[in-house]
């Protein structure tokens, strides 16, 4: 099951990004700004500089950008399955690690913060669409 749906969300996401390249609506926002008030509830939860934290579903490392952008220096790694996103974030953030991978190459590590992306309605009506999978 979960292969399928790391299958799934592949081509879901190369599709978003065929279509619309180095933009958040290729990471299944419609916005900066709807990218951003997640971040911004991100930090409400209480990240602070210093921390170490994993991204998992970094997309473009986005997430760092904006933690820089609030003065929030961080021990960052980002993880994502597609490889067109850790493409864009290495070429973005070259100081910065990212993986083409899932969260189970971390399971020996520690971090302060661990983040992921929602589950987005986009994603699960791709998936009802385009398989038999169910979802929900």
């Amino acid at each position: 099951m979960i292969e399928t749906l790391k299958k799934l969300n592949n081509q879901f996401y190369n599709e978003t990004f065929s279509k619309h390249g180095e933009d958040v609506r290729s990471l299944g926002w419609g916005s900066k700004e709807s990218q951003n008030i997640r971040f911004r509830v991100l930090l409400e939860m209480g990240i602070k500089g210093g921390q170490s934290v994993l991204d998992v579903g970094c997309g473009f490392g986005d997430f760092y950008d904006f933690l820089l952008s609030q003065n929030i220096n961080v021990d960052y790694v980002g993880a994502d399955i597609n490889k067109n996103f850790i493409k864009v974030a290495k070429q973005k953030n070259k100081s910065v690690i990212f993986h083409l991978s899932d969260t189970s190459s971390f399971s020996n590590d520690s971090f302060d913060v661990i983040t992921t992306s929602p589950f987005s309605p986009r994603r699960t009506a791709y998936y009802k669409r385009t398989s038999s999978f169910r979802v929900g």
